[in-house]
């Protein structure tokens, strides 16, 4: 029996290669508000497309007509919970006939899928009455419902975890992930309500900050706050009258926008790397009349975007240097 050809085997791979000019980042972006803001909106008329919509809102078809171009969509009966969202972004980032196929992925809304879960689990902490009934218990009774909130924290610790690493997955395929968040105003016993009984929602601009780019809170169409940036167009806090997201977002959408020095290549895996980030830039080095030493600096900035450092091992570093140079709010 002849020996079979090595040499002649077609490449598998040659033909594959990508340059580095072919890489980006897809925009990571969250935005916040109550109803009738134009969040959905937003997204639809300026996502790039081909778009795929995780459509929990069950909204979609407000927005199938001439006036925007197409899009897929996956309905709350394909995508019913948090966990089977997980399952789908897990899919999507697996198998390029997903990535390579998409510009934009939009989830419309993703409080749809958490305020069930953290209800579920009884782990909302805008509900003053379940703190309320815990501190009431007296003895074992007290021991075990610290200990079930325990186990229900932690399952919503890694559920988040494995969320927010998706999230900024996405991103790094290329791809633009959008996440409508929903304001509620009051929270009702341990369940979302409805109209002005309706909950506090889980989700804020202080929640899962580090899986984006951008956060964007709407009070109206046009009047927006910059809770979170990583442009260069926006500071943080900037409140912007007259905003309109075809001048405003849609270059960041689209590449155009530039980010902050520092941060091209900044997508950090934790909370605790961006918080370190964070006070890095509030302290500043040396050489610009900051209060870190410029090579102390540098191995700070290493570390800040060293995505394999555990996060105690940040929060130590965090701590050190706040005792040693001042908190950010004592730089500022």
């Amino acid at each position: 029996m002849t020996a079979p050809n090595r040499d002649a085997r077609p490449p598998r791979f040659l033909d594959q290669v990508e340059d580095s000019s072919q890489l980006a980042m897809g925009a990571k972006i969250q935005v916040w508000g109550g109803p009738e803001t134009g969040k959905s909106h937003d997204a639809y008329e300026n996502l790039p497309r081909p778009l795929i919509v995780v459509d929990s809102d069950v909204s979609a078809g407000l927005f199938n007509d001439d006036r925007f171009e197409g899009f897929k969509r996956l309905g709350p009966d394909k995508i019913p919970d948090l966990e089977t969202l997980v399952a789908f972004l897990d899919e999507f980032t697996s198998d390029p006939r997903w990535y390579k196929s998409y510009r934009s992925v939009l989830i419309d809304s993703l409080t749809q899928f958490v305020d069930p879960k953290v209800a579920e689990l009884g782990i909302d902490n805008s509900s003053a009455s379940a703190t309320a009934q815990v501190e009431e218990l007296q003895g074992g009774a007290r021991s075990r419902a610290l200990a079930e909130q325990g186990r229900a924290q932690a399952d919503w610790a890694r559920i988040a975890k494995e969320l927010t690493r998706l999230i900024r997955k996405v991103s790094a395929l290329g791809v633009n992930i959008y996440v409508v968040a929903e304001e509620r105003t009051r929270f009702v016993g341990n369940r979302p309500g409805d109209g002005e009984e309706g909950s506090k929602s889980s989700l804020s601009p202080k929640k899962f900050t580090h899986a984006f780019d951008l956060i964007l809170q709407k009070s109206t169409k046009g009047d927006v706050v910059v809770r979170k940036t990583r442009y260069r167009k926006f500071a943080k806090d900037q409140k912007l009258s007259g905003y309109r997201a075809a001048r405003d977002l849609a270059p960041i959408l689209t590449g155009a926008e530039q980010k902050t020095a520092g941060l091209d290549d900044f997508d950090p895996a934790t909370t605790a790397h961006e918080e370190l980030m964070d006070l890095l830039k509030a302290l500043g080095s040396d050489v610009k009349g900051g209060k870190i030493p410029f090579a102390r600096m540098r191995e700070y900035l290493a570390l800040a975007k060293n995505n394999d450092a555990a996060e105690s091992e940040i929060r130590k570093v965090l701590n050190e240097l706040k005792r040693t140079y001042g908190s950010a709010e004592r730089a500022a």
